[in-house]
């Protein structure tokens, strides 16, 4: 059997992404959340999105002033679509957060059978444990991947 150099280099990490990081990696050029997009482009990071978590990023992306028009909002919600991995979910563990938005993050992970979930506030995710999952900055995911 004959394995590809390039499948063996680069591998995609399936990832749980909070609204938070996706509006940090927009507002600002620089810094971890900007990383985490770079790394969904170059197919480091496949973003696990269910039908309430693109309408919830689609909600952000549109209701908070970042400088982009409608049509630059639909070419970023496109370019995590065409990233992302579409899961469904059959099983809601709502209210299980502090945030019901924190829910829709953590349904996905659940159904995904993804490990992490990025965010900025780690403190909104307290308990994820009990599903397996982790939830970590952006910060540390960099920090971790450059070990």
């Amino acid at each position: 059997m004959t394995i590809s150099l390039r499948s063996y280099i680069y591998t995609t990490m399936d990832i749980v992404i909070d609204s938070n990081v996706i509006f940090s990696g927009l507002y600002s050029s620089k810094g971890a959340s900007r990383l985490v997009l770079q790394d969904i482009r170059m197919n480091l990071l496949s973003p696990v999105l269910t039908v309430s978590l693109y309408e919830e990023y689609a909600d952000v992306i549109r209701r908070i002033p970042l400088r982009l028009g409608d049509k630059d909002s639909e070419i970023f919600l496109n370019f995590l679509c065409r990233h992302g991995k579409l899961q469904e979910v059959f099983f809601l563990w709502r209210p299980f957060l502090v945030d019901p938005k924190d829910d829709l993050v953590l349904e996905a992970a659940v159904a995904s059978g993804c490990q992490t979930i990025l965010t900025h506030n780690k403190r909104h995710f307290k308990g994820v444990e009990k599903f397996g999952k982790e939830a970590m900055t952006p910060k540390e995911y960099i920090e971790r991947k450059t070990k």
